[in-house]
C-alpha cells in the first residue's frame, strides 16, 4: 500500500525483505507473511455476544455493553418506564405505573424478543434467560421472578431488563436505518488495496506502480464522468432558474383569468340589477292595468244600471198624464239625462282608449324586456 507519492513507504528491491531474484525469495506458500484472503484477515471477531450456543439461532445482534443502572428509586423507574412505553407504543402494549399487570409484562417481553429476531420456541423463562446470558446482559433474572412478574419486589429487576432490551432494540433499529440509507460502495478500492498490498509485501514495485497508475486512471475517469454529470446538472439548474425567472417576471396567467372572472362577475351583477328593475316595473304596470280594468268594469256596470233606470223612467212617463209644464220639465230632465249619458259615454270611450294604450304600452315593454 502506498503512502504519499513516488516510492515512499516501500522496501527497495535490494532489501533483505524483498530479494532481488526469484531464486532468493522464500516461497510464500510455506510461511505466509500476510493473509491471502481478506475474509481470513477480518474473521477474528468477538463472538461471545453474537452466538446462541444452546438454541442455534443466527447471531445478528451485537453486544450492548451498557452500564448497570440503578432503578431502585421511583424517579428512575418512572423515567425507564416512560422510555419502555414510548418504544412499545406502536404495538399497543402499555405498562401502567406503578406496577403493571403480569400479562402486560410478559407481552412486552414477547414483543421485544420477537423484534430482536428470537421467537419463543420452548418457554418464555428458558428462552429469555438464555438470550440474556448470550447477550451479556448486566442484569440478572431468575425463573422465580419470571414466574411471578406482578409482585412489587420483582418489578425493579424486570424493569431493568425491559429497559435494557428496549435500548438494544432502539440501537438496532438505528443501525438498520443507517445501513439501509448508506449506498453500497464498490469493491474496486478493496481489490486495489489487496493487490497493492500483495505486491508491496512481495517487493514488486513495478506491479505496485502499475496498480497505482491503473487505479488512478480509473479514479480520474470516474472524476471526469462525475464532473460532466455535475456540469450537466448545473446547466439544467441554470435553465430551470431562467425558465422560472421568465415565468415569474411576466404577467401571471392566473391573475389574468382572475381579472376576466371579476369583469364577468361585474357584468352578471349589472344584468341581474337591470332584470330586477324591469321585473319591478312590469309588476307595477300589471298592477296598474288590473286596477284600470276594475274601474272600467265598475263604470260599465254603472252605465248599464243608469240605462235600466232610464228605461223604467220612460215607462213611467208613458203611463202618466202629462201637461205642458210636465212636458217642459221632462224635456229639461231628458236633456240633462242625455247630457249625463253623453258625458258617461265620452268618459267610457276615454277609459277604453286609455286601456288600449296601457295594453299596447305593456306589450311593447314586454317585447323590449324579452
Amino acid at each position: 500500500m502506498r503512502r504519499g507519492g513516488g516510492g515512499a513507504g516501500r522496501h527497495p528491491k535490494s532489501s533483505s525483505m524483498a530479494p532481488s531474484s526469484a531464486a532468493d525469495r522464500t516461497p510464500l506458500t510455506d510461511q505466509p507473511l500476510y493473509p491471502r484472503n481478506l475474509d481470513d484477515a477480518f474473521s477474528r471477531r468477538d463472538s461471545d455476544a453474537f452466538s446462541m450456543c444452546s438454541s442455534g439461532r443466527p447471531s445478528s445482534i451485537p453486544s450492548l455493553a451498557a452500564p448497570v443502572t440503578n432503578l431502585s428509586d421511583r424517579s428512575s423507574q418512572a423515567a425507564a418506564l416512560r422510555a419502555v412505553n414510548s418504544y412499545l407504543a406502536p404495538s399497543s402494549i402499555h405498562l401502567r405505573a406503578p406496577l403493571p399487570a403480569a400479562r402486560d409484562i410478559l407481552a412486552a417481553f414477547r414483543h421485544l424478543l420477537d423484534h430482536l429476531g428470537y421467537p419463543i420456541n420452548n418457554s418464555l423463562e428458558e428462552d429469555l434467560l438464555t438470550l440474556l446470558r448470550s447477550l451479556g446482559c448486566p442484569y440478572k433474572l431468575t425463573r422465580s421472578v419470571l414466574k411471578a412478574p406482578g409482585t412489587p419486589h420483582h418489578w425493579p429487576p424486570l424493569l431493568s431488563v425491559l429497559y435494557w432490551l428496549t435500548q438494544l432494540s432502539r440501537n438496532l433499529d438505528n443501525l438498520d436505518a443507517s445501513s439501509s440509507s448508506t449506498p453500497a460502495t464498490s469493491d474496486d478500492l478493496m481489490l486495489y488495496l489487496t493487490k497493492s498490498y500483495d505486491a508491496y509485501i512481495t517487493g514488486d514495485d513495478d506491479a505496485v506502480a502499475s496498480l497505482d497508475e491503473e487505479y488512478q486512471s480509473k479514479v480520474r475517469a470516474h472524476a471526469d464522468a462525475s464532473r460532466m454529470v455535475v456540469q450537466a446538472l448545473e446547466k439544467e439548474v441554470e435553465d430551470l432558474v431562467a425558465t422560472r425567472s421568465k415565468q415569474t417576471s411576466g404577467p401571471s396567467r392566473l391573475r389574468a383569468l382572475e381579472e376576466k372572472k371579476e369583469a364577468f362577475t361585474a357584468d352578471v351583477h349589472k344584468f341581474q340589477t337591470v332584470m330586477t328593475n324591469w321585473s319591478t316595473r312590469i309588476k307595477e304596470g300589471e298592477d296598474a292595468l288590473v286596477e284600470k280594468e276594475k274601474e272600467l268594469e265598475a263604470k260599465v256596470t254603472n252605465s248599464k244600471r243608469m240605462m235600466a233606470e232610464n228605461e223604467e223612467l220612460a215607462k213611467k212617463v208613458e203611463m202618466q198624464v202629462v201637461n205642458v209644464r210636465d212636458v217642459d220639465r221632462m224635456a229639461r230632465e231628458m236633456q240633462a239625462v242625455e247630457h249625463d249619458i253623453a258625458k258617461l259615454e265620452n268618459a267610457s270611450a276615454g277609459l277604453e282608449e286609455k286601456g288600449w294604450e296601457l295594453e299596447a304600452s305593456l306589450v311593447s315593454k314586454l317585447e323590449d324586456t324579452e
